[in-house]
């Protein structure tokens, strides 16, 4: 594909990104509390015009389905659904904790994006990266963050955790 729209809503920030002739042409995320609704479609106009792109000449969308807000998502989706409808192009969804992982595809090893799922619960998932490879290792998940400590201690080795709420974390 040589042009296309990323867009994941999934949680607190909001990312849309553009590619045109294979190659990243703009993205855009803002990381505070605002309505995705009220917000998605104009930055993704902003942002089109920014990089003098035609809606006519996107060929494919690419979504994150989660885990996440479950309003983030359908917000998301919706509008992936309804542009790709209209515009007669291809839809594509990828894990939003994947999407983590995969900006540290020079990593070697273990990786496991969380996200809050409240409740002392988190959405996440494990990773193995290697040479700009990435592949699944564990399913994403929402599970208590000790659970998933002891989970992921099983496979003996160091693992990069990743999240946004890192900082909040305290390690004994």
């Amino acid at each position: 594909m040589k042009s296309g729209l990323c867009i994941d809503t999934s949680n607190q920030p909001m990312s849309i990104a553009l590619y045109k002739d294979d190659v990243m042409a703009a993205e855009m995320t803002i990381n505070i509390k605002r309505n995705h609704s009220v917000q998605l479609m104009p930055n993704i106009e902003h942002l089109m015009n920014q990089v003098n792109l035609k809606p006519n000449e996107l060929e494919q969308i690419v979504v994150a389905e989660g885990p996440g807000s479950f309003t983030g998502i359908r917000i998301g989706m919706t509008t992936a659904k309804t542009l790709a409808w209209s515009l007669n192009i291809p839809i594509k969804t990828v894990s939003s904790l994947e999407l983590v992982a995969s900006s540290l595809l020079y990593h070697n090893g273990l990786v496991s994006p969380f996200f809050d799922a409240r409740r002392g619960n988190v959405y996440a998932g494990l990773y193995r990266v290697a040479e700009g490879h990435i592949e699944r290792v564990e399913d994403d998940c929402n599970i208590e963050m000790t659970s998933w400590l002891e989970k992921v201690s099983h496979y003996n080795e160091k693992v990069l955790f990743v999240s946004p709420m890192v900082v909040h974390l305290r390690m004994k």
